[in-house]
């Protein structure tokens, strides 16, 4: 996470002049049952029953969150000194933070001979909304800003397991325990660590006792889980968050390793088919899939051996004539999604536009409403005639008017996704390259809704090849039981005065082409006062293409280097 803050949370008093900040309209922050997807999954002991996850399913909350974690970690961070939080995140806390892991968390127990295991009882949703409240106030937040942002980030008073939002604030209102607990570590001098509910001590001498430990934790509110308290020495199963500590550095149980190997081996074997009936996986897909994740993660721990397994894995693979998919979800109750599309040209490279929404008609009337304004307007300069058409278009529009309609666009709920590269007079194919590889991604996300493209009408492409390319690929994600919509979208020509909604993707290009250039180098400081800088949230995605197949993708910490 980038530690700059561009919000300061306790400046704002209105819900309305925070939703601007956080790109949104306030109507996200009260999220509802149709925003959200529960799921029951099972935990690993059966016994134990499920673990509630929830899934935002709304992109305009989900959105909304995310800037929500990234903004509010920079707004902690730029607050140290002198608040509740100074020192925060300290360097014992490895749960969902930027370079650090389960690796980093198991690695500073390599070496020490005693172990100390515990796990705090329904951690998150121990963490109320009126902890939030208490949280918020001793940053200085205002009551109104308060009241919401307590609200959007629970579900029935409780933070929510799913939620990108809820690692970050149990992170936070777990400070002042895990400062208790790295007091209680000096003490015994053994090393402290904690991994969201995961707290572990380790030593060569003398460890805590688990009254010790209960008690810091019921001071500030919550339990340990008894069933789950381990005292461990040398020579006995030795694991820190799920990785073995009894020698130097941290390695993946040996018996995981064998039962991945012995997998591997079986299906060379007998084949994909017989393996996976005779180990019960529902598909030869869903076997695929859960081995090529686990040679994934073990990859993340132990690079070596997973580089030698990954080969014979890939050769299996090939010999099965199976690759990795991901079986569809099934259709989400009532989400309707359109994809508007747009081109643009500068010098010979090509640029193209995915502007994704799901509220069309709201998204509308606030195009429609900016139009009228902007029609009459007797003080903003603007190129007469422009407004005869009921449509707006960003290369008719003066330097006052583009900034009036970005910053109204930076608050509508919408995701952006833009792919370029150079055509060398190979426009329709180049097009085409784009369109195929913005789309398969847009397919996967947005798996069991219904979807509708609205292309920009443009006498150089066929709807007809844009269809008979979008239904290809369709059919290829269907033959493979992948994630894809609930039926194949129908490609429709747009025009802006019958499609005002077309002036998203034709903005967000003119916005993203004024601060490009393909020969000259453009720094974080050239795009400062630029209307990128007020719509850069609204960019998920921007990716340069090459011939050599290369693919660079820009990033706002570093937004052009000398290739681009």
């Amino acid at each position: 996470m980038n530690n700059h803050c561009n919000i300061q949370f306790d400046k704002h008093t209105t819900i309305e002049a925070l939703a601007i900040k956080l790109r949104c309209t306030p109507e996200v922050f009260y999220h509802s049952e149709s925003d959200l997807r529960r799921h029951l999954i099972p935990k690993k002991n059966k016994q134990r029953g499920y673990r509630v996850v929830w899934e935002v399913k709304s992109d305009p909350l989900k959105q909304t969150l995310k800037t929500f974690e990234i903004e509010y970690f920079n707004f902690i961070c730029s607050k140290k000194k002198g608040s509740p939080l100074e020192g925060f995140p300290l360097d014992c806390t490895h749960g969902f933070f930027k370079k650090r892991s389960i690796l980093t968390n198991s690695q500073v127990h390599c070496g020490n001979s005693l172990l100390v295991k515990a796990d705090i009882k329904d951690f998150f949703i121990t963490i109320d909304r009126n902890r939030l409240k208490l949280h918020f106030a001793d940053m200085n937040l205002d009551k109104t800003i308060i009241e919401t942002l307590s609200s959007m980030l629970t579900i029935n008073d409780k933070l929510p397991q799913g939620f990108c939002t809820s690692p970050l604030m149990s992170n936070i209102i777990f400070f002042e325990i895990d400062k208790m607990l790295l007091d209680l570590a000096r003490k015994y001098d053994c090393v402290y660590t904690r991994y969201a509910d995961d707290i572990t001590f380790s030593s060569n001498n003398y460890i805590p006792k688990k009254t010790e430990i209960h008690e810091i934790l019921h001071k500030g509110g919550f339990e340990l889980a008894n069933d789950k308290f381990k005292i461990k020495k040398r020579g006995q199963s030795f694991f820190v968050t799920g990785l073995s500590v009894d020698g130097n550095r941290p390695r993946v149980g040996k018996k995981w390793k064998a039962k991945l190997r012995q997998e591997m081996y079986f299906i060379k074997k007998y084949g994909l088919k017989e393996h996976s009936g005779k180990k019960n996986y529902s598909s030869m897909q869903i076997c695929v899939n859960i081995l090529d994740g686990k040679i994934n993660f073990l990859n993340s721990i132990e690079p070596l051996l997973a580089k030698q397994l990954k080969q014979k894995w890939h050769a299996l693979l090939k010999n099965q004539n199976m690759e990795v998919s991901y079986k569809s979800r099934g259709k989400y109750k009532s989400r309707n999604i359109s994809i508007y599309v747009d081109e643009s040209v500068k010098g010979d490279t090509i640029f193209l536009c995915f502007v994704v929404l799901e509220h069309d008609n709201e998204i509308e009337k606030s195009i429609k409403k900016l139009h009228t304004e902007l029609s009459n307007d007797e003080f903003l300069p603007r190129n007469p005639g422009i407004f005869d058409k009921n449509h707006l278009h960003w290369n008719s529009l003066s330097v006052m008017a583009r900034r009036t309609l970005v910053t109204t666009i930076s608050q509508l709920p919408f995701s952006t996704y833009v792919a370029f590269s150079k055509y060398n007079k190979k426009y329709n194919k180049e097009y085409l390259s784009l369109f195929s590889k913005l789309l398969i991604k847009r397919y996967t996300k947005f798996d069991g809704s219904n979807m509708t493209i609205y292309v920009e009408q443009n006498p150089s492409i066929k709807n007809k090849d844009l269809q008979d390319l979008s239904d290809k690929l369709y059919k290829n994600l269907k033959m493979k039981s992948a994630r894809r919509p609930l039926n194949p979208p129908s490609i429709k020509n747009a025009q802006k005065q019958h499609h005002p909604l077309l002036i998203l993707p034709d903005s967000l290009l003119g916005v993203f082409g004024d601060i490009y250039d393909d020969n000259k180098e453009t720094s974080s400081l050239t795009i400062k006062d630029s209307n990128f800088a007020i719509l850069e949230y609204k960019y998920n995605c921007i990716q340069k293409f090459s011939e050599t197949k290369n693919v660079e993708t820009f990033t706002l910490n570093k937004p052009f280097d000398k290739t681009y």
